[in-house]
């Protein structure tokens, strides 16, 4: 009974000194740094005059009981409690709680605010007037934030800031253009605002943005700049952006030819490379453009000239056809060699690009094996052997077994020679015939011998006569010596010298000249050169075109023939300054020689065909002086081995080391400048 009464007890004294709080004003949903929470309590009192009032804010990551004091109810029933300055040690979700406690500080009530939130984060919005852009144009922001805030703009890119500025808010809401560089490279790019205020509170937001990319600029490349006629032609262009970075696009291609003409009209991506050939092989400088829009690359490359021909053989036939690209003019020798014995075909070559002609040996040559050359001035052609089955008319078969009867080792096949001794030897065995015809029917033949006689009588003087005609009607063009040794001296292998002159930039000196002033140019040339190298004892073998072809101890035997082939390039040098003169004061550009000058062993004697026998040499000398006169720059050029011959006697310098044509090893040249006195 006594246990009950004490329970009863205690909760009497307990409902006594109740009491109950109010919250006036509960904390707003959200705070920011900086700002100050404020609380307004009411307490309905009871009995209980003074009790201690506490107040406690608990946080995600903190607990602060800022307010504890004693309130005497009998002086006031309402509580203004002194504000919070709000940091950033109550960041996160929040709750206050009132105590009221007695003086005991046992607690009597207890109140709790609903939860809020405290954050450092400003609200701020931020707007394009678009998504995608192109270099140059101009984006529009939009921002909405707090009024008063520096705003800090920026456009970025990977990290980079391209962009960035201040704005200070004068409203809660403002506009911003951004200029775009015009080289602003392509892609996806971020726009960033954000700002801080003096509490520490924070306001970012973004956009992304798409750069799109301008073709700005295309480039062509070729593999090349000179091509010869057949070979590929390799190109592609690249075509760039704004920003220097290639793109994929279509390109236009369009060839052009010497003429303006258009040859080629292609198209294909960019970056990928082209290979074609062309069906036009006329030398000449080409014009190659790539276009995409109004982008335009020109890019020039040269066909270069090529003399070339192509030999086979083919069913007892020599095959030739001009693959090069220029008319191939030149007079050749087909040697037919056996057990010491040669046979020497003449072939006259004048074939323009793709044109043939061909050769049918079985024409030309007995029944044998044969190993085939074929000889010009600056090369030679070697054939594989063959078997040739004789189909000569029975005339040519006469005149080469008597020519091989004679004894001599290199037989022409259609030369007139061999007909002459064959007509002499019909004569022979017609006296021959007519003799022993006389002892047996002497009284009754006599006349018909003395007509015999006669008429091969006046054959033979009406020969002489015309030989000697011929000489008489050549001699204004064909060396003398030539008309008294030439015509009689057998294909032989001797040392000569031999010289090389040529004009240079002749067809472009003389496009613009009527034939008149070419021609008296040209005269004027020669005729200089002539008198030189006939003065130094050689002898001009040919004129081919603007070049000059000149031998020494050839037909005339001179142990100085390599030093007056030297002084006689010299001196046409010289006479080359006065030469221009004349040519300047008749209203004609000075020309300019490049001369070669080589020696070595070589065969010469009679070349050519039944319609041109022409006295010349061949061999890989000749080849080389005129190598040397092409690479010449206005000098006189000579090679190592010459230069060694008669270097005491001269004046020379080393000019370089040059690959020629024909030739295996490169060769060393030297300058001549002056000759020893």
């Amino acid at each position: 009974m006594k246990k009950e009464i004490s329970i009863i007890i205690i909760l009497l004294s307990i409902s006594l000194i109740s009491a109950s709080i109010t919250i006036n004003n509960p904390p707003e949903p959200n705070y920011l740094m900086g700002e100050r929470l404020e609380l307004e309590i009411s307490v309905d009192r009871n009995d209980q005059d003074q009790v201690i009032l506490s107040s406690t804010i608990s946080c995600t990551n903190n607990q602060l009981t800022y307010f504890k004091t004693p309130i005497d109810f009998r002086i006031q029933d309402q509580v203004k409690i002194p504000s919070l300055f709000i940091d950033e040690n109550f960041l996160g979700n929040c709750k206050i709680k009132i105590d009221l406690l007695d003086l005991n500080e046992k607690i009597l009530e207890t109140k709790s605010t609903d939860e809020f939130e405290i954050s450092n984060t400003l609200s701020m919005n931020l707007s394009t007037d678009k998504e995608e852009y192109y270099p140059g144009e101009s984006i529009i922001l939009e921002i909405e934030s707090t009024k008063g805030l520096t705003v800090d703009i920026s456009l970025v890119e990977e990290n980079n800031r391209l962009f960035s500025s201040k704005e200070i808010l004068s409203s809660n809401s403002f506009s911003k253009i951004i200029k775009l560089d015009e080289t602003i490279s392509k892609g996806e790019k971020q726009i960033i605002a954000s700002s801080e205020d003096k509490n520490g509170n924070k306001a970012e937001t973004s956009r992304k943005i798409k750069i799109n990319p301008i073709a700005k600029s295309i480039s062509l490349t070729i593999n090349t700049k000179e091509i010869l006629p057949y070979e590929n032609l390799s190109f592609l262009s690249e075509i760039y952006d704004q920003s220097e970075d290639k793109m994929s696009l279509e390109v236009n291609y369009k060839i052009y030819g010497p003429e303006d003409n258009l040859l080629e009209s292609i198209e294909e991506t960019s970056g990928k490379e082209i290979s074609m050939n062309l069906e036009s092989t006329t030398p000449g400088d080409y014009i190659i453009k790539s276009y995409h829009n109004n982008l335009e690359d020109p890019r020039k490359f040269t066909i270069l000239e090529l003399r070339k021909i192509d030999l086979k053989n083919e069913d007892n036939k020599i095959n030739i056809e001009n693959i090069g690209n220029v008319r191939y003019i030149e007079d050749m020798t087909i040697d037919a060699s056996i057990e010491g014995l040669t046979y020497q075909i003449p072939i006259n070559i004048n074939l323009n690009p793709g044109e043939k002609s061909s050769i049918d040996l079985t024409k030309e040559l007995p029944s044998e094996n044969y190993a085939l050359t074929v000889h010009s001035i600056n090369s030679s052609y070697t054939i594989e052997s063959i078997a040739i089955n004789d189909n000569r008319p029975l005339i040519k078969k006469m005149s080469q077994g008597l020519a091989k009867i004679t004894g001599a080792s290199i037989i022409t096949t259609n030369r007139v020679s061999n007909v002459f001794y064959l007509g002499f030897f019909l004569v022979i065995i017609g006296f021959i015939i007519v003799f022993t015809i006389q002892r047996r029917f002497k009284t009754k033949v006599y006349g018909v011998i003395d007509d015999t006689v006669k008429v091969q009588s006046k054959k033979i003087g009406g020969l002489i006569k015309e030989k000697s005609k011929i000489k008489n009607m050549f001699g204004k063009y064909v060396d003398p010596n030539i008309l008294k040794k030439g015509f009689k001296s057998k294909n032989q292998k001797k040392e000569i010298s031999i010289l090389f002159t040529d004009i240079r930039g002749y067809s472009k000196i003389f496009d613009s000249k009527e034939s008149e002033n070419i021609t008296q140019v040209l005269n004027m040339y020669f005729s200089k050169s002539s008198e030189i190298v006939k003065k130094n004892n050689g002898f001009i073998n040919k004129f081919i075109g603007d070049s000059v072809m000149a031998l020494y101890n050839s037909l005339v035997n001179d142990k100085e023939h390599i030093l007056k082939a030297v002084r006689s390039a010299l001196e046409i040098k010289k006479e080359m300054k006065s030469l221009n003169k004349k040519l300047v004061s008749k209203g004609i550009e000075p020309i300019e020689v490049g001369i070669g000058v080589d020696s070595g062993e070589c065969t010469i004697g009679n070349f050519g065909s039944k319609d041109k026998l022409e006295y010349t040499a061949i061999g890989s000398p000749v080849n080389i002086a005129f190598r040397l006169q092409s690479i010449s720059d206005g000098n006189v050029l000579i090679t190592e081995q010459t230069y060694n011959k008669i270097k005491s006697k001269i004046k020379a310098e080393y000019f370089g080391e040059f690959e020629m044509k024909n030739i295996s090893n490169k060769i060393k040249v030297y300058k001549v400048t002056g000759i020893n006195i």
